[in-house]
């Protein structure tokens, strides 16, 4: 019998079989790595930011409930029950002589828009954040594609 040299076709294609299930294993490996570390990346940015939020919300604690975005009008003061009362029509005042709690809830208004502002920025324009703060508690939440992210709940 003669020896043979070199390798058969099938050898070959079995040899290549091997290649394709271990590439494709490892293409689906590195799809799941990258999908982690968008979500790592969403989950970081989004506590960052809430974290900024938070200090801001600490350095002002005269315009804590002012931050609740469910309770806020046009002009972004807080609604309230007892409509025209004294203190709404001062807290609505649009000329610039206001006192130190309206400027508290300017302030508020102006945090929560950076915030939904960078949230934009940093973890796309599929995420969205909503505030809601009441006098003893304030909760943050960001969610991106309808999907929750991030739940943050806090004393002011």
């Amino acid at each position: 019998m003669r020896s043979a040299s070199g390798s058969s076709l099938i050898e070959c294609l079995v040899a290549m079989a091997v290649f394709a299930i271990g590439a494709a294993c490892n293409a689906t490996w590195t799809m799941q790595s990258m999908a982690a570390h968008a979500r790592a990346s969403r989950l970081n940015a989004a506590t960052t930011i809430a974290a900024s939020l938070v200090a801001h919300i600490r350095a002002n604690p005269e315009g804590a409930v002012a931050y609740d975005e469910e309770s806020a009008d046009d002009t972004g003061m807080p609604r309230t029950s007892s409509a025209g009362s004294q203190s709404d029509a001062r807290h609505h005042t649009t000329d610039d002589g206001c006192d130190a709690s309206c400027l508290a809830r300017r302030l508020a208004q102006d945090n929560v828009r950076g915030f939904h502002a960078e949230l934009a920025r940093r973890v796309g324009p599929a995420a969205a954040g909503r505030v809601a703060c009441d006098a003893a508690r304030c909760t943050i939440t960001v969610t991106w594609a309808d999907r929750p992210v991030l739940a943050w709940a806090f004393r002011p």
